[in-house]
């Protein structure tokens, strides 16, 4: 038996990208902590894909800002 895939692998260059482990909760109820004026917020987040130890941020965070 032979299978043929095709995969797409567009990578979306505005996404935010964080390390899985900075993720707190699950990926359903997920919660980061963005640091604003030197002070750590914690900021409910939506994530999008996820790809070995890195998972993609939907909403919640901008691109720059530090976590």
């Amino acid at each position: 038996m032979n299978v043929t895939a095709e995969f797409d692998r567009r990578v979306n260059r505005e996404s935010v990208v964080i390390p899985r482990i900075a993720l707190l909760g699950s990926s359903l109820d997920a919660k980061i902590f963005v640091v604003e004026n030197n002070i750590a917020r914690m900021r409910k987040i939506t994530t999008g894909i996820e790809s070995g130890t890195s998972i993609e941020i939907l909403s919640g965070v901008k691109p720059g800002e530090k976590s």
